[in-house]
Order: C-alpha cells, then sequence, then structure tokens
C-alpha cells in the first residue's frame, strides 16, 4: 500500500488538483490511492514530484514505503568484486600469452 491518499488529504489537496500537476486524470489517482493500480518507478517519482511542486515535502520512502521496502530486497545485478578479478586475472593472461616469444 501507499500512503498517497493520506499526504495528499493533510496537505488538502484534491485528487482533481493532483491529477492536473501531473497531467493524468483523477481516475489514476484514485486508482493508485485505492491500490488497484500501482505506479512504475517513473510513475511513483512523477507523483512525488508533483506533491512537492504542490508543498508537500515528501519522498518516495513516504509516499510508497512498500515498494522502497520491496525494492530494497533485490539483489544487486553487478557482477561480485571475485567474478571481475577472475575475469581480469584471464585477461592478464591471456595477453601475456600473445606477447610472449
Amino acid at each position: 500500500m501507499n500512503n498517497l491518499k493520506s499526504l495528499r488529504l493533510s496537505a488538502k489537496i484534491t485528487q482533481r488538483a493532483l491529477a492536473k500537476e501531473m497531467r493524468v486524470t483523477q481516475g489514476a489517482i484514485a486508482h493508485y490511492e485505492s491500490g488497484r493500480r500501482v505506479p512504475s518507478l517513473s510513475g511513483c517519482r512523477r507523483i512525488v514530484h508533483a506533491l512537492e511542486r504542490l508543498g508537500v515535502r515528501c519522498s518516495l520512502s513516504t509516499v510508497f514505503p512498500d515498494q522502497v521496502e520491496r525494492s530494497a530486497d533485490l539483489e544487486p545485478i553487478l557482477p561480485s568484486d571475485s567474478h571481475i578479478r577472475q575475469c581480469a586475472d584471464t585477461a592478464v593472461q591471456a595477453s601475456s600469452a600473445e606477447v610472449a616469444p
């Protein structure tokens, strides 16, 4: 779930005003608030920026704590240091073999 509705209401911002700021329909905002739709990461950022432009101090983690928590659980996609060292060692050995008489 998210905190979009509570933040919006505490700032006295209507769904319509937020939708206008984001250039989406009021229905889209209603769906995000109810959880019927989950915005993409870029959509989440657009919502946060729109709220900030309307005077709400917030961040991705305050508006969408569940999504931020889940993304923190994902493992990094980058290779491990040992894999990088192994590739570098292999490349050095291959280039040394080419140079040897």
